[in-house]
């Protein structure tokens, strides 16, 4: 198979895209254009890569120098992402209440408590790991409030909505003239 032209801009394209995201964390490596033509600009930068790396200067990619790059690429492309998902509730069937303790209870006080803080008639809730009656009090305003059974216990359900509701006030509050 012929490697043809517009294969070679494209790769020049998708390694001039990488210089230019790591010239944006790193000074030393010149911003360039994407043009996909490997003109002066891009072997200086290339070059400027591979002093800044250690590797031998040869102002062209070989496969070590493409190896850093992807490398490299990918970590500052995943910075910029979203971030992972967590699944911190336990099970489908589990129930979070009175007594637990532990990070799970953590993360709902503090859910909770930054939901408390935007409804007023939502008490506000300590964050201290452990499910007592604040805790409990909280759950049961955040059920009547949702109109469902004020148990103060936390299914999966009640997880959910709580989680939902507590993302929806992150986004409010990150979003101008909120």
């Amino acid at each position: 198979m012929v490697y043809t032209a517009a294969q070679r801009r494209d790769h020049i394209r998708e390694a001039q895209k990488y210089l230019r995201a790591i010239s944006f964390f790193d000074d030393r490596v010149p911003s360039i254009g994407v043009d996909g033509i490997y003109g002066p600009e891009t072997e200086e930068a290339v070059a400027a890569y591979q002093r800044a790396r250690g590797l031998r200067v040869t102002g062209t990619i070989n496969r070590e120098t493409w190896a850093y790059l992807v490398k490299e690429y990918d970590i500052i492309h995943n910075l910029q992402g979203s971030p992972k998902f967590i699944n911190p509730f336990p099970s489908i069937s589990h129930v979070i209440g009175p007594g637990e303790k532990g990070s799970i209870v953590f993360i709902l006080q503090i859910m909770l408590d930054t939901i408390g803080k935007a409804y007023t008639n939502l008490s506000p809730v300590p964050v201290d790991g452990v499910y007592g009656s604040r805790t409990e009090e909280a759950v049961r305003e955040f059920q009547r409030f949702l109109q469902r059974p004020a148990t103060g216990l936390v299914d999966k359900t009640d997880w959910d909505l709580i989680a939902n509701t507590y993302n929806a006030r992150l986004e409010e509050a990150s979003t101008p003239n909120s």
